[in-house]
């Protein structure tokens, strides 16, 4: 039994008052007796707030612009030396102010978007973004007095060595056209679909905006962007020669680098060896010609043949083989002779190596003073090893 004690409430008639009481569950009855009651669990007041606020997304976007813009301007720079060539930034300042201007508009914007919001911190992101892209390198500055040296085992390794580093290094996360460097894109890119998946602190179209805001680092300042090194020249000419394994009569293959008075490697050919120098013959490689383009830098292998103007071996060339176009020098003292290799078939090229090879036997030998070998003067550097310039 459940005793309850009834004391008279001392209220007016005309005021409604009710009675309640407390029953165990057990003494209630049956018909009487409600649905349980739970206690109802405190608001998400913590995960809640953490969930929806943008400033760890901000400052984490943030800190990425200004690592991978910093790393962006290293890896230019190098790419540049390599290939001695100048990358000409976007935004017309010099390093020492974009460096600074760099950090500073990153901090800038990771401040502002919790403050201002997502859109504003985006817009000074972006200026962060610019001052690290740069536009295609410049030609390279002519060859300097030197000579051509023959190519050790310690070039012909190191230039092996630099199509690998290109696939599998580092710096190539900021280069689109590598490997690493298009699952690196492709990363970014994916960043709004995986809001799908995890609950970001911001809207969808941040995420696009944040997604496309790496991207001009991504896709410019590349390999592609730059004329071929000495090393990256001298493996695509051994893994042109590689494939050609049958040659004409009389003739052999030297892989050749230029070295200047300085000590440094400024090209790489491949060079034509004949059983005796014609007279007037000067040049006879298998050299890349570098194209420049809207985009960048696109590289041809080529035959290149240079004659003294108005020689024996000139004439020798004019008659047998007419078709190959030719272009004086500006003084007229030297005549050029170029043939696309890329496309050509085996056959012909071979062909036409050969009715070269034949036209220069029947000139005239040079004279040894003639022959234009360089001799081992001061002025004239052996050639380095790879490891002092950087390969």
């Amino acid at each position: 039994q459940v005793l309850m004690r009834w004391r008279r409430a001392h209220l007016p008639r005309t005021t409604a008052w009710t009675v309640s009481a407390d029953v165990p569950a057990d003494q209630m009855h049956e018909a009487l007796r409600g649905p349980p009651s739970l206690p109802a669990p405190p608001p998400p007041r913590s995960a809640a707030a953490a969930a929806a606020d943008p400033a760890p997304f901000c400052f984490a976007l943030a800190a990425l612009v200004a690592l991978l813009g910093l790393f962006k301007l290293l890896t230019v720079r190098i790419l540049a030396r390599r290939s001695r060539s100048v990358a000409p930034p976007l935004v017309p300042m010099p390093i020492w102010v974009r460096v600074p201007l760099l950090l500073f508009a990153s901090a800038l914007g990771g401040w502002l978007g919790p403050t201002l919001g997502i859109f504003p911190a985006f817009g000074v992101l972006a200026l962060a973004v610019l001052l690290a892209v740069v536009r295609p390198g410049r030609t390279p500055p002519p060859s300097r007095l030197g000579a051509w040296r023959p190519a050790d085992a310690r070039w012909i390794a190191a230039s092996r060595r630099a199509f690998w580093r290109r696939a599998i290094a580092p710096s190539g996360a900021l280069d689109a056209t590598t490997p690493l460097g298009a699952l690196h894109a492709c990363l970014w890119i994916a960043l709004p679909v995986s809001s799908a998946w995890i609950d970001w602190p911001v809207g969808l179209d941040a995420l696009i905006l944040a997604a496309a805001l790496p991207l001009p680092l991504l896709g410019t300042g590349t390999v592609l962007s730059f004329p071929r090194g000495p090393a990256e020249t001298l493996r695509a000419l051994l893994a042109f020669v590689g494939k050609r394994r049958a040659l004409p009569d009389g003739v052999a293959l030297r892989p050749v680098m230029h070295v200047d008075v300085r000590g440094e490697v400024q090209d790489a050919r491949v060079r034509t060896v004949l059983p005796r120098r014609p007279r007037g013959l000067l040049r006879l490689d298998l050299a890349v010609a570098q194209l420049p383009h809207a985009g960048g830098w696109d590289a041809e292998l080529c035959l290149v043949v240079v004659t003294r103007a108005e020689s024996a071996a000139e004439k020798a060339l004019t008659d047998a083989l007419p078709e190959l176009s030719r272009v004086e020098s500006r003084g007229g003292r030297r005549v050029l002779r170029r043939l696309p290799l890329e496309r050509l078939p085996l056959e012909r090229w071979l062909a036409t190596l050969g009715a070269i090879a034949e036209a220069l036997a029947r000139c005239p030998e040079a004279p040894a003073a003639a022959r234009g070998v360089a001799s081992h003067a001061e002025t004239v550097r052996d050639l380095p090893a790879p490891r002092a310039v950087g390969l």
